[in-house]
């Protein structure tokens, strides 16, 4: 799941993640999250490992439970927690809705159930050139 979140930045701060973006050829937004996970983990270590842990067997069932998922709701949303399928529906916002009240402060996995397991994402990623003179 993702979450979009608005931020207001000093410029001090923007100027900061800029370069770092610019120096490693990131969007600003890519550079903002990896520093935000990577100052996380180093303040509360093993904080959020148990979460981690939990994810991947979410992942790992939602695999398991695939090929009986794509031939029994295709194009439907799925909710797996604790390695079982608890909801679906072909409308992800009522799915999320139920589990959000059923679940409010666990972690429920939910997927699409599409005809691959995983999704593949292309990204295009802007490079940066100096301009000519």
């Amino acid at each position: 799941m993702a979450y979009e979140v608005s931020l207001h930045l000093t410029d001090e701060l923007y100027q900061r993640i800029a370069r770092v973006a610019t120096k490693r050829n990131q969007a600003i937004e890519v550079a903002i999250i990896e520093q935000l996970d990577q100052s996380l983990t180093q303040r509360f270590p093993g904080e959020f490992q148990l979460a981690d842990d939990e994810a991947e067997q979410e992942v790992a069932a939602f695999h398991a439970l695939h090929p009986r998922l794509r031939k029994e709701f295709p194009g439907h949303y799925v909710a797996i927690k604790d390695g079982k399928l608890i909801d679906h529906d072909p409308d992800r916002l009522l799915l999320f809705a139920r589990i959000d009240e059923k679940y409010p402060d666990e972690f429920v996995l939910m997927r699409p159930v599409e005809e691959r397991v995983d999704r593949e994402f292309h990204f295009r990623s802007p490079r940066l050139e100096p301009r000519g003179q």
